[in-house]
Parts: structure tokens; C-alpha cells; sequence
């Protein structure tokens, strides 16, 4: 036992890691496709295909046979990657080599009035995936602890998901006419608004489906428009530099997101308890 825990630690390590490394590229390539004025707007759509895959793996999980839909997410979360790799060693490196290839150093990130920015993108980052990483890994567990079924607590993560997706489109054409700043805090005080919804449905699945929604398109919203807007904070030759620290300070808070929510659990929370801990990130 300790050992199958020990591999599948290592394993998510492993794929934390990939992950990481692939929003990082991501963020850089999509930051170089096309002119300045329009990259907040196009980093922000194309994260889109994240929610949409989490999509996918919900309803997966919803409409399999229990004893084996785990396998079979793990499958295709596996295969899925190795066939993209092999259209971004197709496709990524004539992007690549077009790029500017200027060596920046991380001491450049707070040099020339770029501190406070810096310092604020990495505090988003940590607040926000600490509690979207809270949520995803137990928002199953919060549905059923409400007292419904499992195939309920999946399609309420799928309507989490799918209200991800409508967020990155909509917030991608309203980051070209409002404020960023008026539309994060829109979105963080909707975010808090869907998960008081949850806490005071009281296990009423349409109060869970619409804290759910409320939930998944603004806090994703948040996200997406974290990338966006701080690709859009650096010159295109520091933004892989500059979003690959702050996605890097945003990773510690989704590990520290998901152990909140099992101290919670250990303490006797429940899902009130857990609903309550993703407050207090999204307040401050």
C-alpha cells in the first residue's frame, strides 16, 4: 500500500509538473500569434480548451460504470497529451524560432515599476487556484455529502466546467470594453456568491447547480483572465519568464487548495466546513 501511494504521489508530481510546463508555453505562443492590443483577448479564448476537456471528464465520470470509469479517465488523460505532442513538435517550433530570444532574469520582473504588478499577478494567482484546485478536487465529494447520488455530484461538476467555457469567451470579448479590474471584481464577489448559494442550499440540487454554474464561470473567468492580462503585463520577451513564476506561485496554491480541503474533511467540516475555507480566499 504505502508503495502504490508513494508511485501515484510521484505520478501527480510528475503530471503537475507537464502541466506546468505546458501553461507556461502555452501562454507564450498564444502571446505571439498576433498583435499586442488583441493578446489578452486570445489567451484568454484559448484557455477555454481546458474547461472544455474538464467538460468531458465529467460527464465521463457521470455516465461509466463505476468500478471502472477512474481507469478509463486516466486512459484518456494519458493518451490525449501524447497525441498533442506530436502536433506541437509539428506546429510549436517555427513559432518558437520566430520569437525574440533575449535572456531575462527574474530580478527584471520588479525592475523599471514592474514590482507591484508582479507581486499583485502572484498573489492572484496563489488566492485564485488555491481555491479553484480546493473545489475540483472536492466538489464530488461536497455534492454527496449534501445527500445526493454520485452521478449527480458528477453532472454538477460538469455544469462547473461548462460555465468555465462560456466565462473564457464572454470575459474575452468584455476585457476589449470594460475595466479588468471591474471585471475581477465582478467575478471574485460572483465567485463568493455562488458558494455562499451552495452553503445555504442546504442539498437542494437546483441551488447546487446554480452555485455550481455561479462558481465555475467566475472563478475559471478569473483564471483565464489571470493568463490573459498577465501575458499582457510584460514585453513579449519576459512574458514566458514573468506568467512562467507567477503560474509557478499559482501551482503552490492549488497544492495547498486541495490539503485545506481534506483538513477540513479531517476535522469533522463536512461540506459545509470545506464551502466555508473557500471563502476566505476569494474575501481577501
Amino acid at each position: 500500500m504505502l508503495f502504490r501511494s508513494a508511485t501515484f504521489i510521484a505520478l501527480r508530481a510528475l503530471t503537475g509538473v507537464s502541466i506546468g510546463a505546458a501553461i507556461v508555453t502555452i501562454i507564450s505562443v498564444a502571446s505571439a500569434l498576433g498583435p499586442d492590443v488583441s493578446r489578452t483577448t486570445r489567451v484568454t479564448m484559448i484557455f477555454s480548451g481546458m474547461s472544455a476537456g474538464g467538460v468531458v471528464v465529467a460527464l465521463l465520470a457521470a455516465y461509466l460504470k463505476p468500478d471502472y470509469n477512474w481507469r478509463l479517465i486516466f486512459v484518456v488523460g494519458g493518451i490525449a497529451p501524447l497525441l498533442l505532442s506530436v502536433v506541437a513538435l509539428w506546429k510549436v517550433p517555427p513559432l518558437l524560432v520566430a520569437a525574440k530570444k533575449e535572456a531575462v532574469t527574474p530580478v527584471q520582473l520588479f525592475q523599471e515599476g514592474r514590482a507591484v504588478r508582479t507581486v499583485a499577478l502572484w498573489a492572484m494567482c496563489f488566492g485564485t487556484l488555491l481555491t479553484l484546485h480546493l473545489l475540483l478536487n472536492w466538489l464530488p465529494s461536497l455534492v454527496m455529502d449534501f445527500g445526493r447520488t454520485a452521478r449527480e455530484s458528477a453532472l454538477v461538476s460538469a455544469a462547473f466546467h461548462f460555465a468555465a467555457i462560456t466565462s473564457a469567451w464572454v470575459l474575452a470579448w468584455l476585457v476589449l470594453r470594460r475595466s479588468p479590474r471591474l471585471i475581477f471584481l465582478c467575478c471574485y464577489g460572483g465567485a463568493l456568491g455562488g458558494m455562499l448559494l451552495m452553503i445555504l442550499s442546504q442539498g437542494n440540487l437546483l441551488g447546487l447547480f446554480a452555485g455550481s454554474i455561479a462558481i465555475g464561470f467566475c472563478l475559471n473567468g478569473i483564471q483565464h483572465l489571470i493568463y490573459g492580462v498577465g501575458a499582457s503585463l510584460y514585453p513579449a520577451e519576459m512574458v514566458g519568464t514573468g506568467m512562467g513564476f507567477a503560474t509557478g506561485v499559482g501551482r503552490l496554491g492549488s497544492m495547498v487548495g486541495p490539503f485545506i480541503g481534506g483538513l477540513a474533511y479531517a476535522l469533522g467540516g463536512g461540506a459545509f466546513g470545506t464551502l466555508l475555507m473557500t471563502v476566505s480566499p476569494i474575501g481577501l
